[in-house]
């Protein structure tokens, strides 16, 4: 979630990283620098010379080789962790930054560092990951608890929901807060019950979501998934009526739990600026290849939001950045294309890194050339602008 133009996770693994490079050994690699999330500014000729031959996203596969043996299965999944294992080390302030520092511990990367003299830094880093993890999981079955009594509507979103059913461990995947989903007609009473648990609201909000910080444990309430205009109100309604329960917490189906995947981090993370974590992009493919979605399904949900193009271009992202072929991600972006120019269009977005370099300086230059027109119509791209403009009007008015 970016507040303020700044993603919580962001800052955080930033200051941390800074910190790191104080008390981590460094390990050498050959992966080139990028702009996104760099924990060293210096450069190497190796680096240089993968920026010069266009390859700038090479470091970022690199990090998303411990994602491949989880792709795999049987004696193929054995092959690749034989082939990651011998793989140079990434940077692990560039893993930490993009949420990849559990995986790789969990997989390729412990033997590696069982010989180092001086881990202690990171251990102590997956430590608290796990420590807040945990927290996490206790605060859910609090609300959950309530929300379910009081026969609320609701639903956890993003990672915190499909986490447990992804990875093989618990702490391959860390989430930075919780995001539960209820119905706008039951939201007055949610907030009553959070608040009733001990919850204290940490801003006013936006115009679909009130943070809180619970138990040490930052919530975020939505009665919408993206900020107002984005998606038809009665998108939201529909999510929560196809909902499936995993245990006692309800998430979206897998359907839903794609879309999201694709649709709200191209708009909330601006498709490839440094606030979309790498860990994002690995949730993605796993996403692609575990869970049981309907194709069809998929491309009906997305035209009657008309997000089609978002997805397509959170989906092109991924295939930049995928360390081996996946062949649902390659089917899935053949169903979702647009036009071709519109295609060439998002491709040089991506691909010259703009959303990236406007998303702290002008960001009103990626929300007008680039976010608007991943909605697929003028009517959604209308609806954007009047409820856009109807909060301007409002807070001018205050």
């Amino acid at each position: 979630m970016i507040r303020g133009g700044q993603c919580k996770w962001y800052k955080l693994s930033t200051v941390m990283s800074a910190r790191m490079t104080t008390s981590l050994p460094r390990v050498p690699t050959t992966s080139p620098s990028s702009t996104h999330l760099q924990s060293s500014p210096a450069t190497t000729a190796d680096e240089q010379s993968a920026l010069a031959e266009g390859d700038r996203w090479r470091r970022h596969r690199d990090a998303l080789q411990a994602v491949v043996p989880l792709l795999q299965a049987g004696e193929q999944e054995e092959q690749a962790r034989r082939t990651v294992a011998r793989a140079p080390v990434p940077d692990v302030g560039f893993l930490h930054a993009h949420g990849l520092l559990g995986l790789w511990w969990h997989g390729p990367l412990r033997e590696q560092l069982r010989g180092w003299p001086d881990d202690s830094a990171i251990r102590h880093l997956l430590v608290r990951e796990s420590l807040h993890r945990a927290a996490q999981g206790r605060a859910l079955e609090r609300i959950a608890g309530a929300f379910t009594e009081a026969r609320l509507r609701w639903l956890v979103l993003k990672s915190a929901g499909y986490r447990d059913e992804l990875y093989p461990c618990a702490d391959m995947r860390v989430s930075t807060d919780v995001d539960l989903l209820v119905d706008s007609h039951d939201l007055d009473h949610a907030l009553r019950l959070l608040e009733r648990l001990g919850a204290r609201a940490l801003s006013p909000g936006s115009g679909h979501e009130r943070p809180f910080r619970f138990d040490a444990v930052d919530v975020d309430l939505h009665w919408d998934v993206l900020a107002p205009g984005r998606l038809p109100r009665k998108w939201v309604t529909g999510l929560l009526e196809r909902r499936v329960r995993r245990g006692d917490l309800w998430r979206p189906d897998d359907t839903d739990t794609l879309l999201l995947a694709l649709v709200h981090p191209a708009f909330a993370k601006h498709v490839c600026s440094r606030h979309m974590g790498l860990n994002r992009v690995a949730d993605t493919l796993l996403l692609l290849r575990r869970f049981r979605f309907s194709p069809a399904e998929l491309r009906q949900r997305l035209d009657a939001a008309g997000v089609r193009r978002a997805a397509w271009a959170s989906a092109c992202w991924a295939q930049r950045l995928s360390p081996v072929a996946v062949p649902e991600l390659e089917r899935l972006l053949a169903q979702l294309a647009p036009s071709a120019p519109m295609r060439r269009y998002i491709e040089t977005w991506i691909d010259r890194d703009w959303p990236d370099r406007w998303v702290e300086r002008h960001p009103i230059i990626n929300q007008l050339g680039l976010l608007l027109w991943l909605h697929d119509g003028s009517a959604h791209r209308a609806r954007v602008i009047g409820c856009a403009a109807w909060r301007g009007i409002r807070r001018a008015g205050r």
